[in-house]
């Protein structure tokens, strides 16, 4: 299994030289694998995103346990140093909180060193679960009753009442856990009572390791519950020491966490596995990993008056353009805005963002960045575009790195209600001219980097001439590209009506075409378009079939 690669000489060679993973296989049980993590052995790299598992996906993994269902491989890394610096590290979330947000940020940043700690790179969202289940609690984005608040705290228990169909492995009800709050946990009982006769059984799950050194003790544990809950009946004994006995033995004794430990040292190797191994499920980038590892770096001086959170301020702005122009941006995105804007080599490569002079200068220029960034979407939401209609959010970095640095031109441009200039008005149709010529032919569908790198080249060559860099510098960009015949700014009608003739339902080009056909406002007076009323008689035709 080949599973990393140098990301560093990625820029000079796409097939680079593959490692190997170099580990041991081995298992523990549950029960040692809980208490590395409250003991801190166990850690998370900061790479690792936000808790998202429900309770009921908790629920049915302590139900699959009890049926024997296997648990996936988890991968650890064992370290022969702690690598806080360039990894980060993090304790395991030990009580879950009712926001996402919070299950991100309330994660405990390690700053002290322990012995060989353990990291795990696959795995986070089953051990957490299982540390939730026997040692930790869980609350509610909502309350579930009218006796419960949204902070109310809820315990998981087994309801030892009904017995295990073992004709039916498959019934996810095989055995009922259930997270409970202490005005739930009886109320369920009457509610049981009342359906089926009898009060339930309830077994806390939480805490059942408390005390618990070897089989003795589960021993005594049964027991102690026999007792507690005046239990009698020969049949019900019978069956709550078995189901017990096999709660403990499955918790306790079998070692059913089986893992690959990775015992290579080199962080890029680490970093690559991860990237494989969580393909599988939720979608993971490069850009995860180096946002991760960009929070670790620029909110790592702790000296300062009011440390710049880049977790949450970059969250927060994604939000922000979400609630407020409905639109999706990403991290990639914002990552790729800060190269352009900060970096001389603008890939996706992790070396380009070690530079801590280049991460002083985000922190310090946060606020302009963030506002040129809202700037953008506002302009969108001007021009009547949205995330359906609008695709491919790197044609507007260029826009941002103008704004950014004619940022005292743009005090007032997007509010309507103020009286516009002659240079702002010309700025906006040249954004204008932009958007749609890049969109409409496509520049930006292959080799990004490449293009948004000669545009910065155009912007860095005249930002220091006022009366070049504003207006928006349509005129420049087309002449960097004017002898490029694969990639140009060149728009006639040829252009036009080519782009008509292909026009395919569902694609965003087709709006942006009835969008400058039929606006008059955004006519192109620069560009001549003879026979523009012939393009029109067949767009009309071919709009038949299209919409």
């Amino acid at each position: 299994m080949d599973c990393s690669k140098d990301w560093n000489k990625m820029e000079k060679d796409d097939h680079s030289s593959i490692s190997h993973c170099e580990g041991v296989y081995g298992s523990i049980s549950i029960k040692d694998a809980v208490n590395h993590v409250f003991k801190k052995e166990y850690r998370l790299p900061s790479l690792q995103r936000n808790f998202i598992w429900k309770h009921k996906q908790i629920e049915n993994l302590f139900n699959s346990i009890m049926l024997g269902f296997p648990i996936n491989l988890f991968i650890f890394w064992k370290p022969h140093h702690d690598p806080i610096e360039e990894f980060g590290s993090y304790e395991f979330l030990t009580n879950h909180k009712p926001d996402s947000f919070d299950n991100l940020h309330s994660q405990t940043k390690i700053n002290s060193t322990i012995d060989k700690p353990t990291f795990v790179i696959d795995g986070q969202q089953r051990l957490t679960s299982l540390y939730f289940g026997l040692m930790g609690s869980y609350k509610f984005n909502e309350s579930r009753s009218k006796q419960e608040t949204k902070n109310s705290e809820h315990k998981l228990y087994l309801n030892l009442t009904p017995l295990i169909d073992k004709k039916n492995i498959n019934s996810e009800s095989s055995y009922s856990f259930k997270f409970l709050s202490q005005n739930e946990k009886e109320t369920y009982k009457k509610n049981h009572k009342k359906d089926y006769g009898e009060e339930s059984l309830l077994f806390e799950i939480t805490g059942m390791l408390k005390n618990y050194n070897d089989k003795n003790d589960k021993e005594e544990k049964i027991k102690q519950y026999l007792i507690k809950n005046n239990i009698r009946d020969n049949s019900k004994i019978h069956h709550v020491k078995s189901t017990l006995n096999r709660l403990f033995d499955l918790i306790c004794e079998k070692k059913l966490i089986h893992y690959y430990q990775e015992q290579g040292q080199n962080l890029n190797n680490v970093l690559e596995m991860f990237i494989r191994i969580n393909s599988g499920g939720i979608p993971l980038s490069r850009s995860d990993l180096i946002f991760s590892i960009i929070c670790i770096k620029v909110g790592s001086k702790n000296n300062e008056d009011k440390p710049f959170e880049a977790r949450e301020e970059i969250t927060k702005l994604i939000k922000n353009i979400r609630d407020n122009f409905q639109f999706e941006i990403s991290k990639e995105f914002i990552l790729k805005t800060y190269l352009v804007l900060f970096s001389d080599n603008i890939r996706f490569l992790l070396k380009n963002f070690n530079d801590e002079k280049k991460f002083d200068e985000f922190k310090a220029n946060w606020k302009n960045v963030k506002q040129s960034i809202e700037l953008v979407f506002r302009l969108l939401k001007r021009l009547k575009f949205d995330n359906k209609t609008f695709k491919g959010l790197n044609v507007l970095i260029p826009i941002i790195y103008h704004i950014y640095y004619c940022r005292e031109n743009y005090q007032n441009i997007f509010d309507s209600s103020l009286p516009r200039t002659e240079d702002e008005k010309r700025n906006e149709k040249n954004i204008f001219k932009y958007l749609y010529i890049s969109f409409i032919k496509g520049i930006f569908g292959k080799n990004v980097d490449g293009i948004l790198k000669r545009i910065k080249k155009v912007f860095e060559n005249i930002k220091d001439d006022k009366s070049r860099i504003f207006p928006f510098p349509i005129k420049d960009i087309v002449d960097e590209f004017s002898e490029d015949t694969a990639t140009n700014y060149n728009f006639d009608d040829d252009t036009l009506c080519h782009s008509i003739e292909n026009a395919k339902k569902d694609d965003p080009k087709t709006w942006c075409l009835l969008y400058l056909l039929y606006a008059d406002k955004y006519s192109f007076e620069d560009i001549r378009i003879e026979n523009k009323i012939t393009c029109i008689q067949k767009m009309i035709l071919k709009i038949l079939n299209v919409l």
